[in-house]
Parts: C-alpha cells; structure tokens; sequence
C-alpha cells in the first residue's frame, strides 16, 4: 500500500484530477468526454482522451479518497509526520 498526498499526486501527473476521480468514482459508467469537463489542464478533448486512457484509466480503480478531516485522514498525516522526524 501506497499512500499520496494531493500535492504529490498533482506533481505527478502534471496537474489536479481529483473532480475527475470523484466523478469517476461517483458514477463508474460516466463517459470520458463528460469528464474532460472535470479538469482544467487540457483545452482540447482529445488532449485529455489520450491522457486519461494512457495516465489515469489503469489505476483510477486503485485510488481510495481518504477526508483530511476523518479519523483515518488524521492518523494517516499523524504516522506520516512521526516518519518524518
């Protein structure tokens, strides 16, 4: 198990999907063109068609939201601050 914060996971991938992974999550059968307009990093929908399939498609079913503000969120940032030092 890997666990990523959100500026991580930006830095990654060049940019914030986490409306895209929430949509997707949210409705599993949604398309790709109604997610395009989710993000804001590509201008153009076959952009974001080829990144979506290629980048974030083969493991968007892999990622777990986890609230900040939950109980798992805070001992996360906890174990992860105790590493740290």
């Amino acid at each position: 198990m890997y666990i990523i914060e959100d500026e991580s996971f930006n830095g990654i991938m060049g940019g914030e999907y986490c409306q895209v992974i929430t949509a997707k999550k949210a409705k599993p059968d949604i398309s790709v063109r109604k997610l395009y307009n989710y993000q804001f990093n590509f201008f153009s929908y076959q952009g974001f068609r080829k990144f979506y399939r290629k980048h974030l498609e083969p493991f968007i079913d892999g990622i777990k939201m986890v609230e900040d503000n939950s109980f798992i969120g805070k001992f996360i940032r906890w174990i992860t601050n105790e590493k740290r030092q």
